[in-house]
């Protein structure tokens, strides 16, 4: 894999977790505020959802990461 292909696939991966933060975020917002509702199995569907976002956006974050590093590294070699 080339590193310009890694951060590109980085960045994939961090708008696809934004957009399911997003999304359980907008789900959780438009459920009702009574504690007993029926929604409460939507409510848990959400949560997950945005969980997982947040676990695609912590591993999309360390391919970025190691990317960078790489580059950095082969910046010091050909210096």
């Amino acid at each position: 894999m080339q590193i310009d292909s890694a951060m590109s696939y980085g960045l994939q991966g961090l708008n696809r977790a934004q957009q399911q933060v997003e999304q359980g975020s907008r789900e959780i917002a438009a459920l009702p505020v009574q504690a007993e509702s029926p929604q409460a199995k939507d409510l848990t569907q959400s949560v997950m959802t945005l969980q997982q976002g947040q676990n695609e956006a912590q591993a999309a974050a360390k391919v970025v990461k190691s990317a960078d590093e790489m580059m950095g590294t082969l910046i010091d070699i050909r210096v």
